[in-house]
């Protein structure tokens, strides 16, 4: 399937949305912008990896169907993961779920490990598995626009941290994708509805908030739209712990209550009955998220022990399967109007996107949040962010995005603490130098500990890395005066610079973020 578009040897630029469940990408041809189909005439990609047999790993949607027969060897959501170390929060809980194993990198972080003989080697580190992903979407775009594709823009959640951010980078260049922008995925989706928008006939003067429901992450953002082309990110809120696949988690598992309660235990030991679970609890949340629909049904043949399943699930039913889930949602909506000093009456305009805003309940609270707001739902959920992107791609010089810094960044100091230098929501370029000193008599050098992150206690943050600055004058404690600056700009660069005071001794770090 191709685009109804000239041939032609000069390349182009398209726009990703890397998601968790979902992949999708876009293109701007012919004066606008539009999503690009896969080989199955589909605009959305599972982000699904199988490995079987030594051969090229399968993609997509294919990939997906291998699951039920290839549990151990098909990966998937490794979104959730990018970044992570194998002790985080995160990795314990879907190391305990997840089909696949997860072990430990030579470095710590978590890395998934497949059956020997399914591919060229057995432990594949999350980015890598991103790579295969974002190699089938450029194959993809080369394939629709007849023209190479070398440069992309890739979405990433608002409140994705600095070492999610550089994974990602380095997936697109392992697939042979130029990175020439990376943004928030709120932010793209802010792109596009401005683009599409015509409630009031003009896009200036808006504060936006866009609200980002996806597979694997809850991001929410408050934009103000100046006017179709340029954007100004106030504050970023979000739960990395809640998406979609969580919502597939809680209604699989209450089938298999429903399937032990009439056949007794196992079920749930069972990979391949549990793949063909997650499959039907995806089936039956979309369903009941469509337009009328308030039950579905659920037949599986010869489940386990050549027993059958069938079962009703009501859409009363599955609310009351995922209460805790609901109960989560307008927290990262208080933040984000905490962080931007705002109330919901300073919002203009609510925009709902990502596959998991379809669900009726979901709408619903936002909508109760919002009484006196229109929610925007025109917008195709799981297109939009990728179309965002693909403006940003064709132009990325006409499309202005001021964005904000999600979480601190700072240094400890004597007593543990973190002394924030860059505050959350500060706009990116942004600069500031602080005065410290010494903690002890005759200190001659001090460790400046880079940290990112929103916990009191330094090392409770992220370490991105330590700055030592030698040769400090030898005075009492708390003489020396030691300034420490923290230079942050649009393209992910931090400069750290730490100065005695009226000396020549001086050290500089530069750390690439993004």
């Amino acid at each position: 399937m191709a685009a109804t578009t000239a041939s032609t040897a000069t390349d182009i630029a398209i726009g990703i949305d890397l998601g968790t469940t979902n992949c999708c990408v876009a293109v701007f041809l012919n004066g606008r912008p539009e999503p690009v189909p896969n080989s199955t005439g589909s605009y959305i990609t599972p982000s699904y990896v199988s490995f079987d047999d030594d051969v090229q790993p399968l993609v997509g949607q294919e990939a997906k169907d291998n699951l039920q027969t290839n549990t151990t060897g098909t990966v998937f959501a490794v979104k959730r993961i990018i970044g992570k170390r194998f002790d985080e929060e995160e990795v314990i809980i879907n190391r305990a779920r997840w089909p696949f194993t997860l072990v430990a990198d030579e470095d710590g972080m978590a890395a998934i490990e497949i059956p020997q003989g399914c591919a060229e080697k057995t432990v594949w580190k999350p980015e890598e598995i991103s790579a295969i992903v974002l190699k089938y979407l450029k194959k993809t775009a080369e394939e629709y626009t007849t023209r190479p594709v070398k440069r992309a823009v890739i979405t990433v959640p608002a409140n994705f941290k600095e070492e999610q951010r550089r994974m990602t980078f380095l997936a697109a260049k392992l697939a042979g994708l130029d990175v020439i922008g990376m943004i928030n995925e709120p932010t793209a989706a802010a792109v596009a509805y401005g683009l599409q928008s015509t409630d009031d006939g003009s896009a200036a003067d808006k504060t936006i908030l866009v609200y980002d429901f996806g597979g694997g992450t809850l991001d929410v953002s408050i934009i103000k739209s100046v006017n179709r082309s340029s954007f100004e990110v106030k504050s970023t809120s979000g739960n990395m712990h809640l998406g979609g696949e969580d919502f597939d988690e809680k209604i699989m598992q209450h089938f298999v209550f429903e399937f032990e309660k009439d056949h007794g235990p196992g079920v749930g030991k069972s990979p391949s009955a549990l793949a063909l679970l997650r499959k039907q609890a995806e089936l039956a949340k979309q369903s009941l998220s469509g337009v009328n629909r308030d039950r579905t049904t659920v037949a599986i043949s010869a489940l386990h022990d050549g027993k059958d399943f069938r079962t009703t699930l009501t859409r009363s039913t599955m609310e009351e399967v995922c209460a805790d889930l609901f109960t989560g949602l307008l927290e990262p909506i208080q933040q984000a109007l905490l962080g931007a000093e705002m109330t919901r009456e300073d919002i203009t305009h609510v925009v709902l996107v990502g596959g998991s805003s379809r669900i009726p309940r979901v709408r619903d609270i936002v909508q109760g949040f919002f009484p006196a707001h229109h929610i925007y739902k025109d917008i195709h959920p799981d297109q939009a962010i990728a179309i965002g992107a693909a403006v940003m791609a064709q132009n990325p010089g006409q499309v202005r995005i001021a964005e904000v810094t999600h979480a601190h960044l700072g240094t400890d100091v004597a007593d543990g603490s973190l002394s924030v230098i860059i505050p959350q929501y500060s706009p990116i370029p942004h600069k500031v130098t602080k005065s410290y000193t010494t903690a002890s008599h005759f200190q001659t050098s001090v460790a400046v500990r880079v940290y990112e992150g929103n916990d009191v206690r330094g090392d409770k943050n992220r370490l991105w890395k330590v700055v030592h600055l030698n040769g400090i004058e030898p005075d009492l404690m708390g003489v020396p005066k030691i300034d420490i600056t923290y230079s942050y700009d649009v393209n992910g660069l931090l400069e750290v610079t730490v100065e005695e005071d009226g000396t020549e001794n001086t050290v500089t770090a530069t750390i690439q973020v993004k």
